[in-house]
């Protein structure tokens, strides 16, 4: 059971829901997974599907001066949106990039809110989801096959050794 407090967009982590999902995921069998507050639920998310996990999901809660309206899963993060994912992958998971399931990633939910609160203020956490950025990834300047190649490397070796990555 997780508390996050609102208008924070933050990290919840089911710790060891890796090892106790695992089994399933290896043997090909899909795990879903779903948020649920005040008597509100998401969708169903499958967290792993024929040997892959996804590495994460974003929700986000919207509020009406305080009273929570809808839980909805954030936009997807695969497909034409993240050619990476689509060409390391060759599919998606429920409009998630997935990971082989040797990653051993646990269950991970980043939980974002928009609307307004009680006193009618602005809700502003959902502005810092990942789906926000995307425009701004270095996917959108180089070809696919160069991002393939050193994209994954740009946040562990030095940018003057590419000088197109973040140089």
């Amino acid at each position: 059971m997780f508390f996050p407090r609102v208008d924070d967009f933050s990290l919840m982590e089911v710790m060891g829901s890796f090892d106790l999902f695992y089994p399933y995921c290896d043997a090909g069998e899909t795990v879903n997974v779903w948020v649920e507050m005040n008597g509100k639920s998401s969708t169903v998310r499958r967290y792993c599907a024929q040997g892959q996990v996804v590495g994460f999901f974003t929700i986000i809660f919207t509020l009406n001066r305080g009273v929570l309206e809808s839980i909805r899963w954030e936009d997807s993060l695969c497909g034409t949106a993240n050619p990476y994912c689509q060409q390391s992958s060759g599919w998606c998971i429920d409009d998630n990039c997935p990971l082989s399931s040797s990653s051993k990633i646990n269950a991970q939910v980043y939980s974002a809110w928009y609307g307004d609160d009680a006193k009618f203020e602005p809700l502003e956490s959902s502005g810092n989801t990942f789906a926000n950025y995307r425009e701004f990834s270095i996917g959108g300047f180089i070809p696919p096959e160069l991002y393939n190649t050193y994209g994954a490397m740009a946040g562990q070796t030095e940018s003057s050794q590419y000088p197109f990555i973040g140089g």
